[in-house]
């Protein structure tokens, strides 16, 4: 396997995907907006704030399982997502998943540097993957601290990453719970962070956190905010105010499949 080409993403890159299966993405986004438009009412805010074009880390809170797909179809662009392994043993569900861009990643030591591997493969061929700083869903509804992962792959790949925040998700699907239930759901993206050369993990987990605080206070959600937590220096205004001057689009929609958690952040 090369540094830039895992072996997995040969013949799987999004955009060289024969035409039924890109069919099938677009399909997927479609119906998945229609379906869970009326089961969580979920409305997302700032999109456009993420890259058209190029390699790209979309960094998310995690909040539950539907994290992945509520990500995925709000983005106009093809994203790539990192599924744990046993996802893709599973009959229908894992043949499914790889033609929607999942790649598997296994869990701990040598499998984390693997999975590291896979997402700076991804971004080499400048796609778009969503990872999880946390590294593991939320067990209370408010963030986790922070992993190096993103910040490893980030910098190694030399791409922006833009924050995302999700607020309500847990709500509709704690952890505690096996099925989700009706909840309104939003979502907000922030404006890239590019990495320079002298940050460290410290100095990027800093800027990360202090644009999820941005974010909460844009959408009134300082309740998702780890206890100390809050607002940073410059806080916005609130949401309705935000969208009126920076021109922000929101539209309702939410997610149609499930993918799983992501191991990166482990790292």
């Amino acid at each position: 396997m090369s540094h830039k080409e895992p072996e997995n993403l040969a013949s799987d890159r999004p955009y060289e995907r024969k035409y039924p299966w890109w069919c099938l993405y677009c399909l997927v986004r479609v119906w998945g907006n229609v379906l869970f438009r009326a089961l969580f009412r979920t409305r997302a805010y700032c999109r456009e704030r993420v890259p058209e074009r190029g390699a790209v880390i979309l960094a998310s809170n995690h909040q539950s399982y539907l994290d992945p797909v509520l990500i995925g179809t709000h983005v106009l662009r093809p994203l790539c997502f990192l599924a744990r392994e046993s996802l893709f043993r599973v009959p229908l569900l894992g043949g499914l998943i790889r033609r929607l861009n999942a790649f598997p990643v296994r869990r701990g030591g040598a499998a984390a540097r693997a999975a590291l591997r896979t997402a700076e493969g991804i971004l080499k061929s400048d796609q778009a993957v969503v990872l999880f700083p946390e590294g593991t869903r939320t067990v209370d509804g408010k963030m986790q601290p922070l992993k190096s992962g993103v910040y490893l792959i980030a910098r190694r790949a030399r791409c922006p990453v833009v924050p995302v925040l999700i607020v309500g998700a847990f709500e509709a699907w704690p952890r505690q719970r096996k099925v989700p239930w009706f909840s309104s759901i939003r979502m907000i993206f922030g404006e890239p962070i590019i990495i320079q050369e002298e940050d460290s993990s410290e100095s990027f987990s800093a800027k990360l956190t202090d644009a999820y605080r941005r974010l909460a206070s844009e959408l009134g959600a300082e309740r998702v905010l780890r206890e100390g937590l809050g607002p940073g220096e410059s806080s916005s205004p609130t949401l309705s105010t935000t969208l009126e001057r920076s021109g922000c689009d929101s539209s309702r929609s939410a997610p149609a499949l499930f993918f799983g958690e992501s191991a990166v952040g482990r790292l």
